[in-house]
């Protein structure tokens, strides 16, 4: 799987389809993700947020933005959803049960990563 990730990497036209038959999970491993951003790029040049926690409060998200990106504050009331969608189905559980087996390791990298745990086994 190297091999292709690496052929990926020198060649932005190549699409491995070993790589893109597993990537929806391998998307997921997001401690991955940043540790190669990280190579290039100090820890203090990212801010990493909780989306479920932007979206249920935006203006709290929207300061924590500014304050990092050391710009004004510019305040808004009102955050409509653009592009919400339906409620959708909901997950079987021994695949919810599956799915949060398959990232418990991936996920404590992750947290012990940035310092903060996230709720999204609840």
């Amino acid at each position: 799987m190297n091999d292709e990730y690496e052929r990926m990497a020198r060649d932005s036209s190549y699409l491995s389809p070993s790589c893109s038959h597993y990537s929806y999970l391998k998307r997921g491993f997001y401690a991955e993700q940043l540790e190669g951003w990280y190579q290039y790029f100090p820890k203090e040049q990212f801010l990493i947020l909780n989306s479920e926690k932007l979206f249920q409060n935006p203006v709290e998200g929207c300061r924590k933005i500014y304050s990092f990106l050391n710009i004004p504050t510019w305040e808004r009331d009102d955050f409509p959803h653009l592009q919400e969608g339906e409620e959708g189905s909901e997950i079987p559980a021994d695949t919810l049960t599956w799915l949060q087996d398959y990232f418990t390791e991936p996920n404590r990298k992750l947290f012990e990563l940035i310092g903060e745990v996230y709720d999204w086994n609840d």
